[in-house]
């Protein structure tokens, strides 16, 4: 019979420095409540979620989010990535304190009629020191 030290050891218990529901509200399938997500998951969750928003999307909340998607069909060139770039950059710092942008790479889709820009931002969480984290984003223009 194991003692109650022997399950809660340190390798097992993992600190939660953020946490958030999952997106699609899934439940937990063994304790069915509210699945959620917790650290660097919450955050890349958090991350993606404001740049697929459009500003004025939200109710109550015109200033978050975005204006990429208005860049989306503009012609391929370096004016458009740099744009793209300061965008990204000036929205994650105005609404996303807890992380500081390293690197954002955008490349564009090989084939000129997809209309698909794909973000790698590559970043830090300012109360995790010491890791760097990345995070894969698709955008392209449904019809």
């Amino acid at each position: 019979m194991t003692s109650r030290a022997d399950r809660f050891t340190i390798e097992q218990k993992k600190i939660e420095y953020y946490s958030d529901f999952l997106l699609n509200l899934d439940k937990n399938p063994i304790t069915g409540f509210l699945g959620k997500v917790t650290n660097e998951e919450s955050i890349k969750q958090s991350l993606k979620s404001l740049i697929l928003t459009q500003r004025t999307e939200r109710p109550f909340q015109p200033w978050l989010g975005s204006k990429i998607y208005a860049l989306l069909f503009e012609l391929n060139s370096p004016i458009v990535e740099h744009s793209l770039q300061e965008e990204i950059k000036t929205t994650i710092q105005n609404c996303e304190p807890r992380v500081s942008i390293d690197d954002i790479v955008i490349t564009s889709a090989q084939a000129y009629d997809t209309n698909e820009i794909n973000i790698t931002l590559y970043f830090q969480i300012r109360s995790i020191p010491g890791k760097n984290y990345s995070l894969d984003v698709v955008l392209n223009r449904t019809r």
